[in-house]
C-alpha cells in the first residue's frame, strides 16, 4: 500500500497510484466523449439526438449536489476518500455492463438511463480523487501528482476509447462495453488498498458538510473571477472534442484509422504533454504557465479548422490529434494545479466538485446543441467559433495576481 505523503516530499509509491488510479478514472469520461458518439453514429442515430444525448453527462456538472455526502460520510470499506472512489468505479463497472443489453434503434430511453447512472458514478470517482491528490500531496507536489493524475486520466480515456473503436471492428457492440467494464475491475479494487494523508476531520454536519465550503468560497478575494475562470477556461476545447469523433467518421476515416491515431499519436502526445505540462509548471510562474497554455489550447483547434477545409487527410488528422492532445495535457495540468492551490484543507471534495462543476458546464450544458450549430456553420464553421470561444478563458490569468490563492504558500 502506498504511503501518504509527508512534509513537503512526495514518496514515489503514492505518486506512481496517483497515475494508475488516475488511469482507471479517465475510462468512465472516454465512454461519455467517444465510445458512445460512435457507437450511436454507426447505429444511424441522428447528429442531432448525438449532441442531446451528451446531457447524460450530467453528473459530471451537477456532482457538486452530493459531493459534502462524501465530504461528511464514510464508504463502507477504505478511506473516506479512496473507499468511497472504489465503490463508484465498482458501480460505473456494473451499469456499462447492463448497458451492453441496449439498443438504440429501439429507443434512446434505456440507454440513457445506464448512461446517466455510469456517469454519476464516474463523476463520484473523481470528486474523490481530485480530494485525495489535493488532500495528500503539498502545494509544491501539486504539479507532478497532477501531471500524473491527468496523464493517467487521459492514458485511460485513449485507450479505453482506440481500444473500443478497434474492437467494434470486428466485434458487437455488447463486447465492446462488457471489456470496457472489465478493464475498470482492477482499479477499483485497487482504490481500497490506497492510505491517506492526514487531514482535518470531516464536517460534523451535512449543514456543515454543505454550507462550509460555499461560505468560505464566497468570502474569498477574486471569487467572481475565479468562478470565471473555471468555466471558461477549457470552455473552447471541450466544445471542440465533443463532437470529434463523428467529425472524424464523417470526413471519411474508418474506425480503426481514428483507433490507430488516438492510440499511437494521442497517447504519445498526451505523456509528453503531461511531463512537459509539469516541468514547465514546476519552472514558471502557475499564471504565465496558465497564460500560455491557454493561448495554446485555443490555437491547436485551428488545426481542425483546417481539417474540416480540406477533407479527408490522413496526415493532417495525424497532426491534429499530436497537437491537440499534447497542449491539452499541458494545459490540464496548469489548470488541475491552480484548482488545488484554491482549495482549503478538509474541504476539498466539495470546493473541488464546484470548481470542476463549473468547468464541466463546457461539456454537458453549452454543448446540448453543439450538432444543431454544425448544421447550421458546418463543421469549419463549428471548429473557427469553439477556437473564439476559447480566448476569453486563456486571458483570464492575467487578473490572477488579484485572486487569493489559499494553498500556494504550502511547503
Amino acid at each position: 500500500m502506498a504511503a501518504p505523503a509527508t512534509g513537503s516530499r512526495a514518496p514515489v509509491p503514492t505518486l506512481a497510484l496517483m497515475g494508475l488510479l488516475g488511469l482507471t478514472a479517465g475510462i468512465p469520461l472516454s465512454l461519455c466523449t467517444g465510445t458512445q458518439q460512435a457507437w450511436l453514429e454507426s447505429r444511424g442515430v441522428d447528429i442531432r439526438l448525438i449532441g442531446l444525448f451528451s446531457l447524460t453527462g450530467l453528473p459530471y456538472t451537477l456532482k457538486v449536489l452530493w459531493s459534502p455526502l462524501l465530504d461528511r460520510y464514510a464508504p463502507p470499506a477504505g478511506g473516506r476518500r479512496t473507499g468511497w472512489a472504489g465503490v463508484a468505479l465498482l458501480g460505473f463497472a456494473a451499469c456499462t455492463a447492463l448497458l451492453a443489453w441496449t439498443d438504440p434503434r429501439a429507443g434512446l430511453g434505456p440507454a440513457a438511463a445506464l448512461s446517466t447512472l455510469a456517469f454519476f458514478c464516474g463523476a463520484s470517482a473523481d470528486i474523490c480523487l481530485d480530494a485525495w491528490r489535493t488532500e495528500t500531496l503539498p502545494f509544491r507536489w501539486q504539479g507532478p501528482g497532477t501531471s500524473l493524475h491527468i496523464t493517467g486520466y487521459r492514458l485511460g480515456m485513449l485507450f479505453a476509447q482506440a481500444l473500443a473503436l478497434r474492437l467494434s471492428d470486428v466485434a458487437d457492440w455488447p463486447w465492446v462495453f462488457l471489456a470496457t467494464a472489465a478493464f475498470v475491475l482492477p482499479g477499483a479494487l485497487g482504490a481500497f488498498t490506497a492510505r491517506e494523508a492526514a487531514a482535518p476531520p470531516g464536517p460534523a454536519s451535512l449543514r456543515d458538510a454543505v454550507l462550509g465550503p460555499l461560505a468560505a468560497l464566497a468570502a474569498r478575494r477574486g471569487a467572481g473571477e475565479t468562478l470565471a475562470f473555471m468555466l471558461l477556461y477549457k470552455l473552447g476545447d471541450n466544445l471542440a472534442m465533443l463532437l470529434f469523433m463523428p467529425f472524424l467518421m464523417q470526413l471519411g476515416f474508418t474506425r480503426t484509422e481514428i483507433g490507430q491515431a488516438t492510440r499511437d499519436m494521442g497517447l504519445l502526445a498526451m505523456v509528453v504533454g503531461g511531463v512537459l505540462g509539469a516541468w514547465l509548471t514546476h519552472r514558471l510562474a502557475l499564471r504565465t504557465c496558465l497564460l500560455l497554455f491557454g493561448v495554446g489550447q485555443a490555437a491547436a483547434i485551428l488545426l481542425s479548422y483546417l481539417l474540416a477545409l480540406s477533407g479527408r487527410n490522413l496526415p493532417l488528422m495525424w497532426a491534429a490529434t499530436l497537437v491537440e492532445n499534447t497542449v491539452f495535457a499541458m494545459g490540464s495540468v496548469a489548470f488541475l494545479a491552480a484548482l488545488a492551490a484554491l482549495c482549503d484543507r478538509g474541504a476539498a471534495a466539495t470546493q473541488f466538485a464546484i470548481f470542476t462543476s463549473l468547468s464541466a458546464l463546457a461539456r454537458v450544458f453549452l454543448p446540448a446543441p453543439a450538432g444543431f450549430l454544425v448544421k447550421a456553420l458546418g463543421w469549419p464553421g463549428y471548429f473557427l467559433a469553439c477556437a473564439l470561444l476559447a480566448l476569453p478563458g486563456a486571458l483570464l490569468p492575467l487578473r490572477m495576481r488579484r485572486w487569493e490563492l489559499p494553498r500556494l504558500a504550502d511547503p
